[in-house]
């Protein structure tokens, strides 16, 4: 395959194999997985997990390379090369339209760098049956969604991500690996899903709106971000604090997740 790699894409299409196979060895994948593939490109990682899979969906936004892709895989028959945009698609009834049996879902990706939280964020809100993602994202992203509380890279992806999985920084991927070659490096994670829910399914879209509203100045403490984003005042946030044994300075980047699902569920009554 020798398509060309399209900006407006975001394609940067991997080619050392030494860390294709690593991506494929660390998703430890089965003839009973299930695996989702996002962004196949030219197949790189795919053919490496064809022999090797209960069946795979791979999505493709390129035409060209769809049109390749299928053609490639043509003879393959738990091989799906579905065409168009995986953030529009209905995912959950690609899915269940699926007849061959298998045990666990995995993605295996190297993502397109400028929609990267938009993926992530369909896939840890609306398919709660998967039970790994191995991706590859910019560095500086790898950093956010594996950092813990207090690193300089904590912020409101790292606690969104973290209350649903439970990420694993694997390693680093330089430019070199790649045509062409982006002008950032690269990094592989992994992200396992956690079963246990803190919020009720119900709130979670307003625990998810609270996060981004205490992370949205993060150098401002809690108290000036609660109070601006839901109209409370500041004795209101500040006692909300005092009541958990926190400072009037805290700031959400100091919080656990645990301690913020408590701060959340506080202000939500204040507002009923």
């Amino acid at each position: 395959m020798n398509l060309k790699a399209k900006k407006k894409w975001g394609q940067n299409f991997l080619v050392d194999s030494t860390i294709r196979e690593r991506i494929v060895q660390q998703a430890n994948i089965n003839p009973e997985t299930l695996v989702i593939e996002i962004g196949p490109g030219q197949g790189s990682i795919t053919t490496l997990m064809v022999d090797h899979v209960a069946h795979l969906l791979a999505y493709e936004i390129d035409p060209d390379l769809a049109r390749v892709l299928k053609g490639q895989y043509q003879s393959y028959k738990k091989v799906e090369i579905i065409e168009g945009d995986f953030l529009i698609r209905d995912v959950k009834q690609d899915i269940k339209n699926v007849k061959t049996p298998y045990k666990s879902i995995k993605v295996v990706a190297n993502l397109p760098y400028y929609i990267t939280t938009p993926i992530i964020t369909k896939l840890m809100l609306e398919l709660d049956n998967i039970d790994e993602l191995i991706i590859m994202v910019q560095y500086e992203v790898a950093l956010r969604l594996t950092a813990s509380v207090k690193d300089s890279d904590y912020s409101a992806l790292s606690v969104i991500t973290q209350y649903y999985s439970e990420p694993e920084f694997l390693f680093k991927v330089p430019p070199q690996a790649f045509r062409p070659q982006p002008k950032v490096e690269s990094a592989v994670i992994k992200l396992i899903r956690l079963n246990k829910r803190l919020v009720p399914s119900n709130l979670e879209s307003e625990w998810l709106e609270f996060i981004r509203f205490a992370f949205q100045q993060p150098r401002k403490t809690l108290v000036n971000n609660l109070t601006k984003a839901y109209n409370l005042t500041k004795d209101d946030v500040g006692e909300t604090l005092v009541s958990l044994g926190l400072s009037l300075t805290s700031r959400a980047d100091s919080l656990r997740i645990e301690t913020l699902v408590k701060i959340f569920d506080i202000i939500r009554l204040k507002m009923i």
